[in-house]
């Protein structure tokens, strides 16, 4: 959006301030009981972020490679 408006500038990304994660994480939510349709799911998820296809869909939005793609597990986010 930067790159389109006069007088806007793109700051780089951040992770923490004051020392803390401030990170957005995405998540899609499940039924509990669906655990067979999650691990459909994240099978064919967890490829698709980063790649080459998810980078173009994303780029005309301003994002990228570099601060933007997730650095956590769930397990990690959720203490699961």
């Amino acid at each position: 959006m930067a790159k389109k408006a006069d007088g806007v500038e793109a700051t780089d990304p951040f992770q923490k301030v004051m020392n803390r994660s401030v990170a957005s994480h995405g998540a899609f939510g499940f039924r509990k009981n669906d655990q067979d349709l999650r691990a459909a799911f994240n099978k064919v998820l967890l490829p698709f972020i980063g790649s080459g296809e998810h980078l173009a869909l994303v780029a005309p939005f301003g994002f990228g490679k570099k601060g933007f793609l997730p650095t956590k597990t769930t397990a990690q986010i959720c203490g699961a």
